[in-house]
């Protein structure tokens, strides 16, 4: 089974209700997932602010067009503030795996599916181990090329729990 994730992040631009139409072309688009990115830039200023009101809005039109929520955390503040308003599953930044290691084992240890990126992971055991872990081989790079992929594994069939994006 393939899950569809699409990376609405911070592509409203600031614009936060340009995520309404980005969420509503994702689910056109076939999409299971809207992923949104909290804590990054974040600041009130800042193009990706999120507070509690802006999270449950993003919710609440996922769950209009029906099609999951889901956010990448990148900070302890962040983490709170999603688990005031609740999430299926949670998804890593590959800056957090390297940046806040225990803010990560906090989030596994909700128990949650948890999609970890590997982008700037740079060592060959994963980082952690847990039986809700689902580790996504990624390229932190932006815009990604298909040359930029090229050292990919070619099989991941060694290891059950990696998906790739």
């Amino acid at each position: 089974m393939i899950t569809f994730v699409a990376e609405i992040g911070m592509n409203a631009d600031g614009n936060f209700d340009l995520n309404y139409e980005l969420i509503r072309q994702a689910k056109r688009a076939g999409a299971d997932i809207a992923k949104f990115q909290v804590g990054w830039r974040g600041g009130q200023e800042d193009i990706n602010f999120m507070d509690l009101t802006r999270l449950r809005q993003l919710q609440d039109w996922c769950n209009q067009f029906d099609i999951e929520f889901m956010v990448s955390v990148i900070t302890p503040e962040a983490l709170e503030m999603v688990r005031k308003i609740g999430v299926q599953r949670y998804k890593v930044a590959s800056r957090s795996v390297i940046d806040n290691p225990e803010m990560v084992r906090d989030m596994i240890g909700d128990g949650k599916e948890t999609f970890i990126s590997l982008g700037m992971w740079n060592q060959e055991e994963f980082p952690f181990q847990g039986d809700n872990i689902r580790y996504l081989y990624c390229k932190s790079k932006y815009p990604t090329r298909s040359q930029d992929i090229s050292d990919f594994p070619e099989k991941f069939s060694t290891k059950e729990k990696i998906n790739i994006i």
